[in-house]
């Protein structure tokens, strides 16, 4: 399994399209074939900055997912949004 944490500060303004945004992604993603967990939180004492948890079952599974139209078409909004870029972590379990 492999998991991706994303922190995202996002615009005072462009706050709640952000949430739609990720809410739309979500809603696509999690019926993708080896989507485990997509979801979205929010940090309690910044309300401008969320982290995006999605877990999947293999790397071949991402990159589908990085291919689909609602990717393309909604990561670069959410983009758009934040207030800066911060890159992705990524991880796996150690069992």
């Amino acid at each position: 399994m492999i998991t991706i944490i994303s922190d995202n500060f996002v615009l005072e303004e462009k706050r709640q399209l952000f949430i739609s945004l990720v809410k739309e992604m979500a809603q696509h993603s999690r019926k993708e074939e080896g989507c485990i967990c997509y979801t979205l939180q929010e940090d309690i004492e910044n309300p401008l900055h969320f982290c995006l948890i999605e877990q999947w079952q293999k790397q071949e599974d991402i990159e589908k997912h990085n291919q689909t139209p609602h990717f393309k078409e909604i990561v670069p909004k959410m983009r758009a949004c934040k207030a800066k870029q911060i890159p992705a972590h990524r991880f796996r379990i150690i069992e």
